[in-house]
C-alpha cells in the first residue's frame, strides 16, 4: 500500500479526487481519520527504519470507503 507523508497529501490524492465536485460537501479530515493510520516499519530489533513512516490506507475496499464517506456528509 502507498504511504503518504502528510494527511494533506493523503486527502489530496485519495479522498478529494474520489469525491470530485462534491468534495466540499464532506468533512475530508474526518474521512481521512477513519480511513488512514500512521505506520512506521521497524527492523528485528524494533528500531524504526528511516523514511518508512507515513499514513497508509487501512482498507482498499471501495464499499468501506463509501460507507465512511457517507458518515461525513456535511451538506445536510
Amino acid at each position: 500500500m502507498k504511504r503518504y507523508t502528510t494527511a494533506e497529501d493523503a486527502i489530496a490524492q485519495e479522498i478529494t479526487p474520489a469525491l470530485a465536485e462534491y468534495a466540499e460537501d464532506f468533512n475530508t479530515t474526518a474521512i481521512f481519520q477513519e480511513l488512514f493510520e500512521y505506520k512506521v516499519d521497524t527492523n528485528e530489533q524494533g528500531q524504526e527504519l528511516a523514511n518508512t513512516a507515513g499514513f497508509e490506507r487501512i482498507t482498499e475496499d471501495n464499499e468501506t470507503f463509501w460507507e465512511i464517506v457517507q458518515k461525513h456528509d456535511v451538506s445536510k
